[in-house]
């Protein structure tokens, strides 16, 4: 169960001689490619919709509102992000197989 694979943790830690907190979440083991494509010389990303991302410009937005400042709005890019081709294992193969599948599904 995916639900079941995410562990929020606390992480302390010292930088720079301080005492630090992060507050983080653990999940599933994922594989990640970072790709490039050599006709157009560039790298290649995903772009995804991240309910997170605009909960927190939402947020952002109303916070906003309340102190009387005019809310930059939603554009209709609000909540995407730029990705390398990334994906949970959650096969029985080999993390070359399953990153070969990954990357080939980006594109269909």
């Amino acid at each position: 169960d995916y639900a079941s694979s995410v562990k929020p943790r606390r992480l302390a830690y010292k930088q720079d001689g301080m005492n630090k907190l992060w507050d983080l979440v653990e999940a599933h083991d994922a594989v990640a490619v970072l790709i490039y494509h050599t006709q157009k010389k560039a790298f290649l990303f995903v772009r995804q919709f991240r309910p997170p991302v605009y909960a927190s410009a939402k947020r952002t937005w109303e916070q906003q509102q309340e102190n009387g400042n005019k809310p930059f709005g939603d554009n209709g890019q609000v909540g995407f992000t730029y990705e390398i081709c990334a994906g949970i294992i959650d096969k029985n193969k080999s993390l070359a197989q399953i990153a070969s599948e990954k990357s080939m599904r980006m594109w269909i």
